[in-house]
């Protein structure tokens, strides 16, 4: 049925008006969540104790309220009253902060969502809301409190398992006031067949969510029925030529951004379906901080575990993990693309440009290049599949064993993720070359993009290729040999004693294949000589090539880096390949990429040696695979305390969104200026 609405006299909305409107529905539900969070954090008990932090959560609540009532006619004390309402929360939540790790990551990302959030939507000018009707006010409100209740009403009826009314009376309000916003709407507005429809469905909720205080406290749950029914019921507009805005938009018009809040946006869905009983093999809730790290692990295709995938999760969780593996694998672009032609739209060509920067392609490319990722992703992930199903059949697993198991590593292998379904990964594969190469295979594909492997034929034959192309397969090649050769010689008498001469060559190639990204292994990576020690991290830091699954400064940084050396010792001004000039601004990428990734490496050991128990050689390699997104661990994983584990989070999530991306992300478009500077000359020796 389709409902037809009168055009209003104003047919434009200014954007910064809409931004504001549902800036406002929001702060309407988080008046309720610092009361949430009291409740949930302490418990009735508790608070009856220590009633300061009821009153400082309280205090919180009305400085968010007064944030709305200044937001119209005073966005700046608006904003102040905001900020002061969530710091008085996290304030409040200190005690429990101080003894939790977790709980300090939690509240720091919170905050500075909440706050980013805030300040991007605040109206710059007062009074931009005489354009809009009441109507369109309210009808903004209710749609905006309710997208932003629904979170929080799920995460609370899903996950509190405590015994005190309190937290999920608060979630109840919490929807609630939503559905009044809508009410509101909907009494203004009862002529309309759908206003009465909400009406009584509200109430209709009203008497479920009364009678679950009164009979069963899980019908309290049906509370999350009121803001999705605004959402339902409610009109998405009243205005035929209302500016098409989002809050995503922000985002989309900054590449870095975007990026973070993908991949954080999936680490936080992942986080959340790995909690749940079902995707523990013991029906037991699994602790978030476990949770967090293996969707973390999985979405930034890491494979360092602090769980066993084949015991401690069960074939549910299990599934949970390969689709947080293939969507973090895709990468940005196939996310936010398929999940537009999902709901019936298109990118704009901004937004295009955007997505371009992003993966790194010429902009009118970008479905080509996604159906060229789509395709070939599936394509090699499937081919994989099927011969390892068969494969480790032919091993005597079952049937359906097989089968999982040949899904489940043939897309762990390709997008360089190093989830294995065998607790000791492949090393019980060591005599079964047939098993070690074709992941191999998988594992360099994925290491590459669609677009170099395209070449790969042309190259084999000596014909000629693209530039990037060219210094993508050479580079990766030389790196491949070289590391075979390293591995079989310095291990031949030690880790790799115990196989033929054959299977020495098999597994010292399979291991130079996984080494920069992937994160299998078919040798004991705790019993490693100091040389390829001292190799693994540096291959770790280099990773794969731009456009792939893979983690690392890429291996055109390298190459670009090498090459800058080369022409700098032979006195040439230009670094020149295949007879084409590398810009400058690329060299400086690459200087400013790598020496981002040491930086961080630099913070990430010091964090972890001043903080856990653990020899500095195992620290330090856990630093490298961590931030390279590789996933091989000499058995520190298991080792790290709640610190350690939050410490190793943050490396992976940025080893995988980039060093580089974020000193990107806290910065603003530049003009270029054709102010003309004199030169200066800076000894440097």
């Amino acid at each position: 049925m389709t409902f037809v609405f009168k055009k209003s006299d104003n047919d434009d909305i200014p954007n910064s008006a809409l931004q504001a409107l549902k800036l406002e529905g929001v702060l309407y539900t988080l008046t309720v969540i610092p009361l949430l969070i009291c409740s949930w954090s302490y418990g009735l008990s508790s608070l009856l104790h220590m009633p300061w932090i009821a009153v400082i959560f309280s205090l919180s609540a009305i400085s968010i309220l007064a944030g709305i009532i200044y937001c119209p006619t005073s966005p700046g004390l608006a904003k102040l009253f905001a900020f002061s309402g969530f710091f008085l929360s996290a304030s409040a939540c200190l005690p429990k902060i101080l003894t939790s790790p977790m709980g300090t990551l939690l509240t720091v990302v919170g905050l500075s969502f909440f706050v980013y959030f805030v300040s991007e939507n605040m109206p710059k000018a007062r009074n931009v809301y005489r354009s809009i009707k009441q109507m369109e006010r309210i009808l903004f409100r209710a749609r905006s409190a309710a997208i932003a209740a629904i979170p929080f009403l799920v995460i609370t009826f899903v996950f509190y398992r405590g015994h005190y009314m309190l937290v999920p009376s608060t979630a109840a309000v919490c929807g609630l006031i939503a559905g009044t916003l809508g009410i509101l709407w909907s009494i203004r507005d009862s002529h309309r067949i759908r206003a009465w429809l909400n009406i009584l469905f509200f109430l209709l909720v009203l008497i479920v969510v009364i009678s679950g205080f009164v009979h069963n406290e899980h019908l309290i749950g049906f509370s999350i029925l009121w803001p999705v029914g605004c959402l339902v019921f409610l009109p998405q507009s009243l205005t035929s030529k209302t500016e098409d805005t989002s809050w995503i938009e922000p985002l989309l018009g900054h590449p870095a951004r975007l990026l973070v809040s993908t991949f954080f946006g999936l680490i936080t869905v992942g986080t959340l379906l790995l909690m749940l009983p079902a995707a523990s093999a013991s029906d037991k809730w699994i602790a978030p901080i476990d949770a967090a790290f293996t969707s973390v692990s999985a979405v930034c295709v890491t494979g360092l575990i602090v769980l066993d995938t084949p015991v401690d999760f069960s074939i549910t969780g299990q599934f949970f993990i390969l689709l947080l593996i293939q969507a973090g694998g895709l990468g940005i672009m196939a996310i936010a693309t398929i999940a537009l032609h999902a709901i019936g739209k298109r990118f704009s060509l901004r937004q295009e440009r955007i997505l371009a920067t992003v993966n790194g392609n010429e902009h009118g490319q970008l479905y080509k290049s996604l159906r060229r990722v789509l395709v070939f992703t599936l394509l090699a992930e499937s081919i994989g599949a099927i011969i390892l199903t068969i494969l480790f059949y032919l091993r005597e697993d079952n049937i359906l064993t097989a089968l999982w198991r040949g899904v489940f590593t043939s897309i762990s292998a390709f997008c360089n993720a190093g989830f294995a379904l065998q607790s000791n990964s492949l090393m019980d594969y060591q005599q079964h070359p047939l098993i070690l190469h074709i992941v191999a295979i998988l594992i360099i594909l994925g290491g590459l993009s669609p677009a170099v492997c395209a070449f790969i034929p042309d190259f084999i034959f000596g014909r000629r290729v693209s530039p990037p192309a060219f210094l993508v397969l050479v580079s990766s090649a030389l790196l491949l040999l070289s590391g075979t050769v390293v591995i079989a010689a310095m291990e031949w008498n030690s880790t790799l004693s115990n196989l033929s001469y054959a299977d020495k060559i098999h597994n010292a190639w399979f291991q130079s294949a996984t080494l920069r990204t992937a994160g299998f292994n078919s040798i004991d990576i705790s019993s490693i000589s100091p040389p390829v020690y001292l190799i693994m991290l540096v291959f770790m830091f280099i990773g794969g090539s731009p456009g792939s699954t893979a983690g690392g400064i890429k291996t055109t940084t390298l190459a670009v880096f090498v090459l800058c050396m080369s022409s700098i010792v032979r006195g040439r001004p230009d670094i020149v390949v295949r007879n084409h000039k590398i810009e400058f601004e690329t060299v400086y990428k690459s200087i400013a990429v790598i020496g981002a990734g040491l930086l961080f490496l630099l913070i990430s050991v010091m964090a972890l040696e001043l903080t856990q128990l653990i020899p500095v050689r195992d620290i330090v390699f856990e630093a490298f695979s961590a931030l390279g997104t590789v996933g091989l661990s000499t058995g520190a994983t298991q080792r790290l305390d709640e610190i350690g584990k939050v410490i190793i989070i943050l490396t992976m999530f940025l080893g995988r969104i980039g060093p580089l991306t974020m000193f990107m992300v806290l910065s603003s478009p530049v003009l270029r200026k054709n102010a003309q500077y004199p030169s200066v000359k800076i000894p440097i020796t």
